[in-house]
């Protein structure tokens, strides 16, 4: 949920641009994260559009969906890592 009343550029960006080696951290949890993000978070939250929020979210929806039906066809073919789809 996004609070409408925050005004953009108010959060510290230094937390904007983690690398992949941070984003694994982060992705621990807990006093590990903290160590990568201590304010508990990154990017600027406040910032956020909700609009575009929703649309994102819409979007991943769709995505998702297209995904669980093809599985269930028995079509489903997983994403190969370290490739670029096209």
């Amino acid at each position: 949920m996004i609070n409408s009343d925050h005004k953009p550029g108010i959060l510290k960006h230094s937390q904007s641009n983690l690398t992949l080696k941070e984003l694994e951290v982060w992705s621990k949890g807990g006093n590990e994260a903290r160590k990568v993000t201590p304010q508990g978070y990154f990017g600027d939250p406040a910032a956020a559009d909700p609009e575009k929020g929703k649309g994102e979210i819409e979007t991943f929806g769709k995505v998702a969906a297209e995904a669980i039906e093809t599985f269930l066809q028995g079509r489903y073919c997983p994403p190969i890592v370290g490739r670029h789809q096209t």
